[in-house]
C-alpha cells in the first residue's frame, strides 16, 4: 500500500516535470510525453527496488520541480496577460490580479508539498532515523533556475522577435553572453556582493538553527506570535517572501520590471520556505498546516498594506507633478 502511494506521487511529479519542459521551456509535446515516460518508468522501479534511494530522489525532484513551476507559471501567465492589456485597471482590480496569482503560485506549491507527503510517510521519517536529503540544494537550485531564465530574457514581456523556440534560444544565450561580455561596474560589484552575502546568509539560516544564530527582536516577535497564533508561521515566509511576491506581482501587472523581477525572485523564498515546511515529517501534519496557512494570511496581510503605501506615493508624486 505505501508503495502505491509512492509509485502515485511519482507519476504526478513525472508530469510536473513534463509540464515544466512543455509550457515554461516550450519543448515540443512528443519530448514533454517522452520525458514523461522515462521519469516515471525510472522513479517507480526505483521506489520498488530500493525503497530509500527511491523515496530521496523522487523527493528532491518534487522539490526542485513544483516551486519552480509554480513561480515560472504565474510570472509568465502575468507577462501574456499584460503585454497586451494596454489599460491602466486601477488599484483594486491589480491588487486583486495579484492576489490570484499569488495564490495560484502557492497552490501549485503546496500541491507538490502533498506528494512529498506521500513519499516521506514512513515511520523511520517520523521518528528521524531517515530524513529529507537535499534541504540546500532543493531551496537554492530553483531560484537558480529562475534567475537564469529571467537574465536571458526568457520570459520577456515583448516575445514576438523570439516567437520560435530555437530563436529564443539564441536569443536568451546572446543575452547571457552580452551581459557576461560587459564591462563590470563598481555597482555591478556592490550589487553582486550584496546578493552573494543574502544568499549565504539565507542559506545558513535553512533548516535548524541554534536559538543564540536568531536576532533578539526575532525571538521577541517569534515569542508574540506564538503567544497569538500558538503555531507561529516561518519568518521568511509571512514577513519576507509572501509580501515580496504579491508586492512583485502587482508591480508586474504595471509593468515595472526594474523592480517587480527582484522581488519576485526575493518572493521565491517564501514559496521553497513554504514546501520545505512539509518535509519535517516528524512533525506533526496539522501543525504544519497551521503554520503554512498563518504565513499565507499574515504575509497577504503585509503585502497589501506595502503596495497600498507604494499606490499612495505614487498617486501623491504623480499629483504633485500636475500641481507642479
Amino acid at each position: 500500500m505505501r508503495n502505491c502511494v509512492r509509485v502515485a506521487s511519482a507519476l504526478a511529479m513525472a508530469a510536473a516535470v513534463a509540464l515544466f519542459l512543455f509550457t515554461i521551456l516550450q519543448v515540443s509535446l512528443s519530448v514533454s510525453v517522452f520525458v514523461f515516460l522515462l521519469v516515471a518508468t525510472c522513479s517507480s522501479a526505483i521506489i520498488v527496488l530500493s525503497d530509500a534511494l527511491g523515496v530521496s530522489i523522487c523527493s528532491l525532484l518534487t522539490a526542485l520541480t513544483f516551486p519552480t513551476l509554480a513561480v515560472c507559471t504565474v510570472v509568465q501567465d502575468i507577462y501574456r496577460a499584460h503585454t497586451e492589456d494596454k489599460r491602466d485597471d486601477g488599484f483594486a482590480n491589480r491588487a486583486f490580479s495579484a492576489t490570484a496569482s499569488f495564490a495560484i503560485c502557492s497552490a501549485i506549491t503546496l500541491l507538490g508539498a502533498m506528494l512529498v507527503i506521500g513519499f516521506l510517510c514512513d515511520r523511520r521519517f517520523m521518528v528521524g532515523t531517515m530524513q529529507f536529503r537535499g534541504v540546500k540544494i532543493s531551496q537554492l537550485l530553483p531560484m537558480l533556475i529562475f534567475a537564469v531564465l529571467l537574465i536571458s530574457g526568457w520570459m520577456e514581456w515583448d516575445s514576438s522577435s523570439c516567437a520560435k523556440v530555437n530563436e529564443r534560444f539564441k536569443c536568451s544565450v546572446k543575452k547571457i553572453c552580452d551581459i557576461f561580455s560587459s564591462p563590470v561596474l563598481w555597482w555591478h560589484a556592490m550589487v553582486t556582493l550584496l546578493v552573494f552575502i543574502f544568499c549565504a546568509y539565507w542559506i545558513i539560516r535553512t533548516g535548524n538553527i541554534a536559538p543564540e544564530a536568531v536576532p533578539a527582536w526575532e525571538l521577541k516577535l517569534r515569542e508574540l506570535l506564538e503567544k497569538f497564533l500558538i503555531v507561529r508561521p516561518r519568518f521568511k515566509e509571512a514577513f519576507l517572501g509572501h509580501p515580496a511576491l504579491l508586492v512583485g506581482f502587482w508591480l508586474m501587472t504595471m509593468k515595472e520590471k526594474r523592480f517587480s523581477l527582484p522581488l519576485v525572485l526575493v518572493g521565491f523564498i517564501g514559496q521553497l520556505s513554504m514546501f520545505n515546511t512539509f518535509t519535517h515529517i516528524h512533525t506533526p501534519l496539522y501543525v504544519s498546516f497551521l503554520r503554512t496557512v498563518h504565513g499565507l494570511w499574515l504575509g497577504w496581510l503585509i503585502g497589501i498594506f506595502v503596495l497600498s503605501l507604494i499606490s499612495f506615493m505614487l498617486t501623491r508624486t504623480k499629483a504633485g507633478w500636475k500641481t507642479g
